[in-house]
């Protein structure tokens, strides 16, 4: 989304400049006037088609002593002898604004409001099975294989600018998905000949379940007066769909509470296994279930008002400005792996001439990267008189070197130009400031460089810094800056790998069981706020705002068992159970301003503890004790 608005009223200036040309057009002579008696003074039109030097158009005064002169021979760009008088835009916009304001109307402004609400849903569902029926094979593999991609790449973002401006996005982002393989209530016997092809014989139950969201939410919002941007996205992997409200109200207490009322977790679920079922394999049997949940989300809110007036002649007609960023963000991953060989109604019978293997893998991560920028500047200066200085100044001076022998008055300004001036020192095109008395000067001879006693050099800058010292604001610069962050981020993974209620036999191999848990958070918050305003004389405000709330929990379980069953292994017999859990986050914030500024960040991390709302973490983090969380849980 994008969403520019733009103000084009110039608050009068192009009239006021117009008038302006106006007069400085005013001419007694052009290029095609021929010869005539010139005076000190005196100006002159260039032609539009006119090859001697200058440009088309133009108006240039005389400046040197009195006598006839051929005016279609002259070369107006000798700065010495002619000087352009200047037709640009000599007043700034800021000034005619004021003008306008001082008269009771309005300068004009523009508002710019823009929103982006997106929602994705992806729901899967695949299963692979064998039920009630006999299989018999003398080659190759038996497979049941069942896999389940389930993706969401979502990019949302609104950019938006005017005098006033407003931009949200609100983002939701759901998969909800599950894999099933599985042999029951069968039988399934593979007698390949091994001897002839090694790799055969084999009985493979696989299940593989991959889900994924990746988001980039985004606001970018910039205004001259009064900005206000926020970003809310939820992710989530495994967990019913909720409403607006009851989502918010999670992510802000840090709990999913309200989850529960609308269905809580469903998660991506992967299984495979032999059930009420007789199997038997030259070769190896294989029951494998492989989860994989993860959320990369990138989430950023970026407010800013620059507000500037750079002709603040007094108070009322001063700038104030103000920007606020908010961000709420919601990722939540639940998954659990299944992979056994275990009975309902009858046992279940594994003989295999090659290994046995059970294997369950469950990986959840959330990549979370949230940032939020607000800046708010408030300026209130007399920058326009320094820029109608500027324009003016290297117009701005009564003679040249070419004008003779002149009465001078103390502060007039003169400048050089050494074609008219053989035995003067001074450079070349530079504007000096006459300092000594009252008298009649001969500007050809003047010592302007050597004489410090009459003369000063001159620049616009030294012009602009003598009028206008750079003093910063000199009313009240009202900014205010508050920024706010709330993610809270949730890994859930469950895995088990056993054998119940069954008899299994490896008469040329291993009988192992695996169960593998992965659950990792690695998330980065940054909240930054600055303000900037007040003025050089103590008065007006500039504040700041900021906080940050920051909740990662993980709940993640890792199970490999055999129970009621008989196993014979002729090499090795290996139950194995890993979890592998853990939490990277940081927390950054700073807030910047010359007057008041408030922050606080409240981060909550925890593995193993069912989620608690904000309150209730607070409490036991200033405690430090968990009392409150063992009492519910």
């Amino acid at each position: 989304l994008e969403d520019p608005a733009s103000a084009s009223n110039d608050g009068g200036a192009g009239i006021l400049n117009s008038f302006a040309r106006t007069l400085l057009d005013d001419y007694q002579y052009t290029t095609n006037s021929g010869t005539q008696p010139m005076v000190f003074g005196d100006r002159v039109r260039v032609a539009d088609d006119y090859a001697g030097g200058g440009t088309g158009s133009a108006v240039y005064q005389y400046m040197g002593t009195a006598g006839p002169l051929n005016l279609g021979s002259q070369t107006y760009d000798d700065y010495g002898l002619w000087k352009r008088l200047d037709t640009t835009n000599i007043i700034p916009t800021s000034i005619a604004k004021v003008a306008l304001k001082a008269v009771g109307l309005s300068p004009g402004g523009s508002t710019a409001i823009g929103g982006l609400i997106d929602r994705n849903d992806v729901r899967g569902d695949v299963s692979a099975h064998i039920t009630g029926a006999t299989v018999a094979a003398n080659s190759g593999d038996v497979i049941v294989q069942a896999i389940e991609t389930a993706l969401i790449h979502a990019t949302d973002g609104s950019v938006v600018s005017g005098s006033d401006s407003g931009a949200g996005v609100i983002v939701t982002n759901i998969v909800l998905s599950a894999a099933a393989a599985f042999v029951t209530s069968s039988s399934v016997t593979n007698t390949s000949d091994t001897a002839v092809d090694p790799e055969s014989g084999g009985v493979e139950v696989e299940a593989e379940n991959d889900s994924s969201i990746v988001s980039i939410a985004t606001t970018a919002v910039t205004g001259k007066k009064h900005t206000v941007g926020f970003v809310v996205a939820f992710n989530t992997v495994g967990w019913q769909a909720q409403d607006l409200l009851s989502s918010t109200v999670d992510a802000l207490i840090g709990d999913p509470v309200l989850a529960g009322v609308f269905g809580g977790e469903q998660p991506a679920i992967v299984v495979a296994y032999l059930e009420d079922s007789s199997i038997t394999a030259s070769g190896d049997v294989a029951v494998n279930a492989h989860a994989a949940a993860g959320i990369a989300a990138t989430v950023s809110d970026k407010a800013t008002s620059e507000v500037k007036n750079d002709f603040a002649v007094a108070a009322k007609y001063g700038a104030n400005g103000m920007a606020a960023g908010a961000l709420l963000a919601s990722n939540k991953v639940s998954s659990y792996a299944r992979a056994y060989i275990g009975c309902v109604a009858r046992a279940t019978t594994v003989t295999a001439a090659g290994a046995v293997t059970i294997f369950a893998a469950d990986e959840n991560t959330i990549t979370s990267d949230c940032t939020v920028v607000v800046f708010s500047a408030s300026t209130n200066t007399l920058d326009a008189l320094k820029e109608l200085v500027g324009t003016l100044a290297p117009h701005s001076y009564d003679y040249t070197t070419a004008s003779g022998v002149r009465n001078l008055l103390a502060g007039s300004i003169i400048r050089f130009s050494g074609a008219y001036a053989p035995s003067g020192g001074g450079t070349e095109g530079s504007l000096y400031e006459y300092l000594g008395p009252d008298g009649s000067v001969d500007l050809a001879a003047a010592g302007y460089d050597t004489d410090a006693s009459h003369w000063e050099k001159l620049s616009s800058a030294d012009i602009e810094e003598i009028l206008f010292p750079n003093i910063g604001n000199i009313t009240d610069s009202d900014s205010r800056a508050f920024g706010g962050l709330v993610v809270y981020n949730d890994v859930r993974g469950d895995v088990k790998a056993y054998i119940e209620g069954s008899t299994v036999t490896s008469s040329g191999g291993d009988v192992n069981l695996s169960a593998l848990e992965e659950a990792m958070i690695s998330a980065n918050a940054t909240s930054n706020v600055s303000s900037s305003g007040g003025s050089a004389f103590g008065t007006g405000t500039s504040l700041a705002g900021n906080g940050q709330i920051a909740t990662n929990v993980i709940l993640s379980s890792s199970e490999s068992y055999v129970s009621n069953s008989t196993v014979v292994a002729t090499d090795g017999f290996v139950v194995n159970a890993q979890n592998s859990s853990g939490i990277d986050a940081t927390i950054s914030s700073s807030t910047l301003t010359g007057d008041t500024g408030l922050n606080f960040t409240i981060a909550f991390n925890s593995i193993g503890w069912k989620p608690q709302n904000l309150l209730f973490n607070s409490i036991d983090a200033l405690l430090g004790d968990p009392l409150i969380s063992s009492a519910f849980d």
